[in-house]
């Protein structure tokens, strides 16, 4: 009988001639899933209108998309850390594509909640985790930021491409035909699992003194109690630093607010007075500057020393002047400046607290890293859409929500430079006792002479 292939690791299997091949599939799996689930808020008057439901009930549905998406994050990296990528991506195909198919058959909004904010949601999230933990293991120093950039990047080259498409889609085929061929759309996840299994790719087991994650769950088993435990409480006391809770917060509030002002921007634009084609449009030049900021931070750290936090701080700081535009001005090109400004706050800010997580955390500890970043958006994305359309309900105006997507920006900004400050320290003392025990180490001139 042949022999069972041995599995590899992803950076042996990205040594090979499959290097490209794999990251491009990676992105265009990004492109098709978050794409869609940053672009489902033009979907938002439709299903109004076909559900007969107030705008809070409405915004719910993108609100348990993309927080289920981006909560579900942690749990994603410690599965694929525990049973492997492979199964992970073939998990996620089936379950975001039953999501979808399931939706055809929806008599309520509530339904939506479970097929498109649960099952949905949680199968996006093990293929975005998957893609992230590909690129992060396959390439070292600037390359691994490099291509982190272009897995996030391709969320909004998504985000460019459904809005239009959806909006046809539902014109052609109704609602219900819409879901059913997203659907068909999104089974193209499994292209990501047919490239793992034809490769055994497993993902790299990197230890250090403190463990990894598999050694933190199978050190705890019974017999090894004492030592699991220290191992787990030195590596999450390693991993949750003061930089990297700063760092989580900040991205979550922002990133929060943003996704629920995605599930309303359509109707927001249309109380301002503006067409549902000029809605639209704006939507479109709010992701494709994003894909611009997007690649920013990576270039600035390639070509520069200017820290990484820096971009985050001038990003969540543009997201605060972009929504004080909207606030203030009537024209639409005002709008859609505020538009660009808040476009560039989102791409900037994503993509910044990705590339940090490589500098503030360890590599053995990054899906979790990347999970539980992840998880916090999502947790405050859960609740954000469904309280920003709660306020445009009571109050009858979208004032109040702007002025809220605004202030979680400055927020986001402080904690961001309150990172920095925490980072630097941390980096300096660090520097001052490896060069304490390279004196140390050094011979004396006793030493020499001898």
């Amino acid at each position: 009988m042949p022999s069972k292939p041995s599995m590899v690791s992803v950076k042996q299997l990205f040594n090979g001639g499959n290097k490209w091949l794999l990251m491009i599939i990676a992105c265009v799996v990004t492109v098709i899933n978050m794409g869609l689930v940053l672009s489902f808020g033009s979907l938002f008057v439709a299903l109004m209108e076909k559900f007969q439901t107030d705008h809070s009930t409405t915004a719910a549905v993108q609100s348990l998309l993309v927080g289920g998406t981006l909560s579900f994050g942690v749990v994603s990296g410690i599965l694929i850390s525990r049973i492997g990528l492979t199964l992970v991506t073939f998990i996620s195909g089936i379950l975001v594509t039953s999501g979808f198919c399931m939706s055809y058959f929806a008599v309520s909004i509530y339904f939506l909640y479970v097929s498109i904010g649960i099952v949905s949601a949680i199968g996006i999230s093990l293929s975005f985790i998957s893609s992230l933990t590909l690129a992060r293991q396959a390439f070292t120093g600037t390359q691994s930021m490099v291509f982190i950039s272009l897995v996030n990047t391709s969320i909004s080259v998504g985000a460019i491409i459904y809005p239009f498409f959806l909006q046809w889609l539902r014109e052609r085929y109704g609602l219900s035909g819409t879901f059913l061929i997203l659907g068909g759309i999104t089974s193209n996840t499994f292209t990501l699992f047919v490239m793992c299994r034809m490769h055994h790719v497993d993902v790299k087991s990197t230890t250090s003194k403190y463990g990894s994650v598999g050694d933190i769950v199978s050190d705890s088993a019974p017999g090894k109690n004492s030592e699991g435990q220290r191992k787990k409480v030195r590596y999450f006391e390693d991993l949750i630093s003061l930089a990297y809770l700063c760092l989580l917060f900040a991205t979550g509030f922002s990133v929060a607010a943003f996704n629920g002002y995605i599930a309303l921007m359509l109707d927001i634009s249309l109380w301002k007075g503006f067409s549902n084609s000029q809605g639209l449009l704006s939507m479109e030049v709010y992701h494709i500057f994003g894909i611009l900021s997007r690649l920013l931070p990576a270039v600035v750290k390639y070509k520069t020393n200017i820290s990484v936090f820096v971009c985050a701080i001038i990003s969540a700081a543009s997201g605060c002047i972009g929504q004080l535009m909207l606030y203030v001005t009537s024209g639409f090109v005002p709008y859609i400046i505020g538009t660009c400004l808040s476009g560039i706050a989102i791409g900037g800010i994503l993509s910044s607290s990705l590339i940090l997580i490589i500098e503030v955390v360890r590599l053995e500890q990054s899906p979790v890293a990347y999970g539980l970043l992840y998880t916090a958006n999502g947790l405050l994305s859960t609740v954000t859409g469904y309280m920003l359309g709660k306020f445009r309900d009571i109050s009858d105006s979208y004032s109040s929500v702007i002025l809220t997507i605004c202030g979680s920006q400055l927020i986001a900004a402080v904690l961001y430079f309150i990172a920095y400050i925490s980072w630097k320290r941390k980096t300096s003392k660090e520097n001052i006792l490896y060069f304490k025990e390279v004196d140390l180490l050094a011979p004396t001139n006793v030493e020499n002479d001898l």
